[in-house]
């Protein structure tokens, strides 16, 4: 069996969905993913991922508005206050919660999950059928000679 290498790349936008998700759906927001080193799914949460933004850590973050013509400027605290307002309705699940997040045109909030460098191993194999339909091996007597005439292009034995 032939094994190489082979490197891959995939990326995730984490966000509320179109639809509004009903009383009691809590993370529906959360994202699941194949983990390789575990071979195992595992769930990311609107909130880790928030934290794995940096934005929420209090860092001295630029807060420059975008000057792209909209309803209102996007800058990162409107950013950040819409993200950590579904991540309440998120964990919370409840009516209020949701209701706040989508009775609110603006209050929408995007995280890209980048996974760059995904490596699998890729096994390669020929299987073959037993039997003359798929080929023979010929032996001849031990003081057997071969000989090749390329004018003519024929194998003699």
């Amino acid at each position: 069996m032939l094994t190489r290498s082979s490197q891959v790349g995939e990326f995730y936008v984490m966000g509320p969905p179109d639809n509004r998700p009903k009383n009691g759906t809590k993370g529906f927001m959360d994202l699941i993913i194949y983990n390789e080193e575990s071979d195992r799914h595992v769930r990311i949460t609107w909130e880790q991922a928030l934290k794995a933004t940096l934005a929420s850590n209090g860092a001295n973050l630029e807060d420059k508005t975008n000057t792209t013509p909209g309803p209102v400027p996007c800058n990162i605290t409107g950013w950040l206050a819409a993200a950590k307002a579904l991540n309440k309705a998120n964990k919370s699940g409840s009516e209020a919660d949701i209701g706040a997040v989508y009775g609110n045109p603006f209050t929408r909030a995007y995280i890209v999950i980048a996974r760059p460098f995904i490596e699998h191993l890729m096994h390669s194999a020929v299987v073959a059928v037993a039997g003359r339909d798929t080929g023979a091996t010929l032996f001849g007597p031990a003081d057997m000679q071969i000989s090749a005439n390329t004018q003519v292009k024929t194998i003699e034995g």
